[in-house]
């Protein structure tokens, strides 16, 4: 049996709002790199994260999982991954160095628009 890959589409490598918000993540919020998932106490900001990288990969995450506590004092914690390895090779060699100032600007302002928005 053959080994199925999900591929990213040449669409999704285009910038756009859910990109911008996919990769603000990615590099700010401390997604496991490897296996794209993401551990949080937000249960708003995992959500909103599900909703932007399955509109932006054409991909289904899994189920939001309620992780196990480890301590008691410690909060709740949520967990979704999206199995990808294209999508995961594709953000991790996505070098913002080489954007031009007029998309920085464009990836600042989508990311404040939904910090805005969120909180």
């Amino acid at each position: 049996m053959a080994h199925r890959t999900k591929l990213v589409s040449p669409r999704a490598k285009k910038l756009s709002r859910e990109l911008a918000y996919v990769l603000g993540v990615h590099y700010g919020d401390k997604v496991r790199k490897k296996s794209n998932d993401l551990n949080c106490t937000d249960l708003d900001f995992i959500n909103e994260y599900k909703k932007n990288i399955e509109k932006w990969s054409g991909f289904k995450c899994t189920k939001i999982k309620l992780l196990p506590k480890q301590n008691e004092k410690w909060k709740q914690m949520y967990s979704i991954r999206l199995y990808s390895t294209d999508v995961n090779e594709f953000l991790e060699n996505f070098n913002i160095k080489l954007l031009s100032i007029k998309l920085i600007v464009y990836l600042l302002k989508v990311n404040l628009r939904i910090i805005v928005y969120t909180v």
